[in-house]
């Protein structure tokens, strides 16, 4: 029985234990100040982006070896390697996302289709811009050195909206 175990273990999802209050956003208010269905969606949709430990866990991984990659590339590819990096962040951030649509709770409510499209894409935005804004902080810190510090987080919110706009097209 114990062999069975271990072999299902590699294939059925574990189920999440539920905490009474979250270790991230512990008592947190809204994100956004007008209430609409979309801005409601999203809010959720990032949120628990960021209280799943799994998924955080992943994107410090990929955080961490992107800033290397983009800090260390050569000069001459540098900003072709940020503009890939940028590409497929905001490609698994969406991925990500629309797998939280289909979460238990937000199925509770019913949401127009046109809602749902632009929740996923300001959640895409937000969640990529926060988390390529390291990554561009690297690339232009050795590109641009201490300018970079300034130019980084700015390139790295410009690439992500233009990204999320790109690739969020449902």
């Amino acid at each position: 029985m114990w062999l069975t175990g271990l072999l299902l273990l590699q294939v059925v999802e574990k189920p999440s234990r539920i905490r009474k209050r979250p270790w991230l956003f512990r008592s947190s208010q809204r994100l956004f100040r007008k209430r609409t269905p979309a801005n409601g969606l999203t809010e959720a949709l990032i949120k628990q982006t960021f209280r799943n430990q799994r998924e955080r866990l992943s994107y410090v991984q990929f955080i961490m070896i992107s800033s290397i990659g983009a800090g260390l590339a050569p000069e001459t590819i540098r900003i072709i390697v940020w503009v890939a990096i940028a590409c497929l962040l905001t490609l698994w951030v969406k991925m990500n996302v629309k797998e939280g649509l289909q979460a238990p709770f937000l199925r509770l409510f019913f949401l127009e289709d046109w809602d749902k499209i632009q929740a996923v894409r300001k959640s895409v935005f937000w969640i990529s811009s926060v988390l390529f804004a390291p990554i561009s902080l690297a690339a232009e810190v050795a590109s641009f050195g201490w300018a970079g510090i300034v130019l980084g987080p700015l390139a790295g919110a410009a690439a992500a909206f233009i990204a999320s706009q790109l690739f969020t097209t449902w």
